[in-house]
This record gives structure tokens, sequence and C-alpha cells, in this order.
């Protein structure tokens, strides 16, 4: 299990260094057409400005950069949960504005090659809770131990929260994956205690 352990950290310091250490630059991209209308040349060309780090908005995060210069725009995801945003104007049919900022006709993609580190902390942290179960026998021991791992997840992730590293969904942060891996140990809990009562 130390070596689960000692992969989950590694997974997180290279997060930690890329989407706070990573410079994004003003980028520019390309559509074949409009969201909103028909084109008037064949494309539409939207400039992006950034010039910046450690940045946690749609626009200018190191999430995307990443996947933008590996994967390409035509790897990803079209229609991004960005596009839900005020700030797109989005009609109700599906429309963004032409006056919206350019990052609302971005593809983006959740699923993405440095959110994939945090999502295999996540996994690493569901083994932990299994490898609980299959460790220890005393039925307060165990439920003291998801608990204690459940509380303590919860805790510092709402305190990463807290001192600005947002419960951020999209780029998948350190603080979304802890605070949503602690109700795996609260649900556990829960589970076991329901069913160790009837039996």
């Amino acid at each position: 299990m130390l070596f689960c352990r000692c992969i989950a950290c590694a997974l997180l310091v290279v997060y930690l260094g890329l989407s706070y250490g990573l410079y994004v630059p003003d980028w520019k991209f390309e559509l074949l057409r409009s969201i909103s209308m028909p084109p008037t040349n064949g494309s539409f060309v939207y400039t992006v400005t950034c010039s910046t780090r450690g940045d946690h908005g749609p626009a200018c995060n190191a999430v995307g950069m990443i996947d933008r210069c590996v994967l390409g725009l035509n790897h990803l995801y079209p229609k991004p949960i960005y596009r839900n945003f005020k700030e797109c104007n989005i009609s109700s049919i599906g429309q963004i504005s032409d006056n919206s900022p350019s990052w609302c006709h971005t593809p983006f993609d959740l699923e993405g090659i440095l959110s994939s580190l945090t999502a295999a902390v996540t996994c690493i942290i569901g083994l932990r809770y299994g490898h609980i179960l299959g460790q220890l026998q005393d039925h307060k021991e165990l439920l003291y131990n998801w608990c204690i791992f459940s509380f303590l997840f919860l805790g510092i992730g709402l305190f990463l929260a807290l001192v600005g590293m947002p419960l951020n969904k999209p780029l998948y942060t350190i603080s979304y994956m802890l605070v949503t891996s602690a109700p795996i140990g609260i649900t556990f809990s829960a589970l076991y205690i329901l069913v160790s009562s009837k039996q």
C-alpha cells in the first residue's frame, strides 16, 4: 500500500506543478463554421488572451493547453460544460452569440490528460478504502478508519478551496477530488452499519 501512496503523491505533485507552473500564452483557434450563424469566409479565427500562469478559469488553464498541444482541437469534446456559463450568452436552441468571449467557441475535454492524473488518485483512494475492508476485522476499527480518512479528505479539500484552489470539476482539481472522495468512506460506513445491524 506504501507503493500506491507514493504513486498518488507523485501524481498530485505532477498535477500541481503543471497546473500552477505552466505558462499559458495567448492562443488562437479556427473553426470551420460558426456556432451561431453561417460563415462568410468559410472559417472563423478566434483569439484567446491569456499570458498567465496558474489560472483555473475556462480559457487559460494548463489542463486545456496540454490537451490542445498534445491531442489537438479536433480530438477534444466540441460542446464543453463551459458553454453553459452565463458569459457565453447561449440561446435556448444551443447557439452561442458571436459577441460572447472567444473561449465559449473552443472545444474542451473533461477527461483530458492532466485531469486523468487526479482521476487516477481517486481510484487509489477507493483502493485504500477497499484495503481497509480487507485488512481490518474489528467493526469499530474499520468504521473509525473509514471515517478518519473521509473527514480528513473533506477537511483538506475544503481548506484548499478556501485558500485558492477551486472546486472545479472540468479541471478535476485536487480540492474537487478530495471533497468528492470523502463521501466514499462515509457511504461505506453507513452501508456497513446498515448491513451489520441486519445480521
